[in-house]
């Protein structure tokens, strides 16, 4: 009986492809790729030679130096990059946090303290980039001028107190923005032009002067009006300076806008009156 059972397990183990004295790993020769069930991994130890029983799956093998070698970044599977790793060049930029500032709080790095000087408070604006700017934290859209940001608003109590909510034209954008006096006072206003690209913003090229657009008089500084101005261009309105009569900036004259109506404005040079 006991000469049957081990003639039975000899069997088994021949049909398996193996001797039937059951070593370690790598001893028995495959037959048919077949192996016990201890060591069920038939591969060959090196190239050429022929193939063994194993108790774990065979290696890979690169069989060259860049098996040794560590990945490049450009060999790093796909699998490895975040999805959201790529951004695509036309994707916004993310929002900002258009912090107050003032002289206690100064702004970090390249930020802009947006204000009229010290002593006063404002928001702190990051750098324009490529000409494109970011929301706010609340989604109030960013427009370039000069060479920071100014954040949008609705009306002056979006705005930081002393900064003004101002009507101008933001590299192709007429909008509402939070501009301080020295930027809606620029060196370009009442400048002659040909188109908007000779001014810089906040200024838009008005019967070839360099002046800001208006929407109503609440987007103009104190101490201007929004003026329509005469035929052909009735639907154009821009800001201009109030002087009833009194001194003008160099390049315009205090003229009276519109016949009999005693509102007189600042008027370009060359100008036909409102």
């Amino acid at each position: 009986m006991n000469v049957s059972r081990r003639l039975l397990a000899a069997i088994v183990l021949s049909i398996a492809g193996c001797s039937p004295d059951l070593q370690g790993s790598g001893f028995y020769q495959c037959t048919d790729r077949r192996c016990p069930d201890e060591l069920p991994h038939c591969w060959s130890e090196e190239p050429g030679d022929p193939p063994h029983c194993h108790d774990r799956p065979e290696p890979p093998r690169d069989g060259g130096m860049d098996a040794q070698m560590p990945m490049t970044d450009a060999q790093v599977p796909d699998a490895q990059t975040p999805v959201d790793a790529f951004v695509p060049p036309d994707a916004p930029p993310p929002r900002f946090d258009y912090r107050a500032c003032d002289d206690a709080r100064p702004c970090m790095g390249g930020d802009l303290c947006v204000r009229n000087g010290p002593g006063t408070s404002g928001y702190c604006a990051p750098p324009c980039t490529a000409g494109r700017c970011p929301s706010s934290m609340s989604g109030m859209p960013g427009y370039c001028g000069g060479s920071h940001c100014r954040v949008g608003c609705g009306t002056d109590g979006d705005c930081p107190t002393g900064v003004e909510c101002l009507a101008g034209r933001w590299g192709g954008v007429t909008a509402n923005a939070c501009v301080e006096t020295g930027l809606a006072t620029g060196a370009d206003q009442y400048t002659r032009c040909a188109t908007n690209a000779d001014c810089d913003a906040p200024f838009a090229c008005i019967n070839q002067v360099c002046t800001r657009p208006c929407s109503g008089s609440a987007t103009c500084l104190d101490g201007e009006a929004c003026q329509n101005l005469p035929p052909p261009m009735m639907s154009t309105t821009t800001c201009l300076q109030v002087c009833n009569p009194g001194t003008c900036p160099a390049d315009t004259t205090c003229n009276e806008a519109g016949m009999g109506t005693g509102l007189y404005r600042c008027i370009p040079m060359g100008w036909p009156r409102p």
